[in-house]
């Protein structure tokens, strides 16, 4: 897997393969669809995929910036689970040693998320006002000696 800068063709195969928990996160959070954000606005963002090396294929669009971290996933990250795991787990690490944490909210019914964040060490904080999400955060590299 590698990481690449997003492109309109990798966001179009992003948009054709979301999963569904996903983009009912961002409509949650966001209070609107995401077919409504502007595809200028997420080009200029500075947001990044996750793109699988031999396929082409991607996996997850994600971003950091000023201690906030976000990814959304494609299907694909449901056949291709421990790559794709290792991989950000990695990833994470990597980011850990250039800041002292990061943090954001997942969506509570997006158990697939919740479950994968736990994995990967997140702290949970407390529920967000209308308690549909969870605020969560990583801490230096506590949560990841072991990787």
């Amino acid at each position: 897997m590698t990481i690449k800068t997003l492109t309109i063709g990798y966001l179009v195969d992003f948009m054709e393969h979301i999963r569904p928990e996903d983009l009912e996160e961002v409509e949650v959070g966001e209070g609107r669809p995401l077919r409504d954000t502007p595809v200028a606005a997420l080009l200029k963002s500075g947001c990044l995929c996750l793109v699988d090396d031999e396929t082409d294929e991607v996996y997850a669009l994600g971003g950091c910036a000023d201690n906030i971290i976000w990814m959304l996933c494609t299907t694909r990250v449901e056949t291709n689970k421990i790559s794709f795991l290792r991989y950000t787990k990695a990833t994470l690490k990597e980011l850990l040693q250039s800041v002292p944490y990061l943090y954001n909210a997942v969506y509570k019914k997006n158990t697939l998320h919740v479950k994968w964040l736990k994995w990967m060490g997140a702290k949970f904080i407390k529920e967000t006002e209308t308690e549909t999400h969870i605020a969560f955060m990583f801490e230096g590299r506590k949560e990841l000696d072991n990787v």
